[in-house]
């Protein structure tokens, strides 16, 4: 997930956090800074040029249309990428089917 302003912390008894800049839309004003979410882990992620770098992991709820679901997500700087979010296989599996054909097939979800 593309974050901005990432900041790791860590407390003396070993337990990470991250603070960081969640934006909403491409509006500068739309954004939401997290404070200290809980690190999971730290996970080696291999980019499609062929570079890797460890980036923490955080447990959060996900939303795809309608469903809602637990996923880990791993925090970087996507500005340069085509878009924010990558959805995995895992966060996907035995929830979901993928239709190579098609894009964009979720309805948009409406705001409570």
């Amino acid at each position: 997930m593309h974050v901005e302003n990432l900041e790791l912390h860590e407390t003396d008894d070993g337990q990470a956090s991250a603070s960081f800049d969640l934006k909403l839309t491409d509006n500068d004003e739309d954004h939401v800074v997290v404070e200290r979410h809980p690190v999971v882990a730290y996970r080696f992620v291999k980019s499609s040029s062929g570079h890797g770098s460890y980036r923490p992991v955080i447990h959060t709820q996900l939303q795809l249309g309608a469903t809602i679901c637990d996923a880990d997500i791993t925090l970087t700087g996507r500005d340069q990428m085509g878009f924010k979010l990558l959805v995995g296989r895992a966060a996907l599996r035995g929830r979901f089917f993928v239709d190579p054909s098609g894009s964009f097939l979720q309805n948009v979800p409406t705001l409570e």
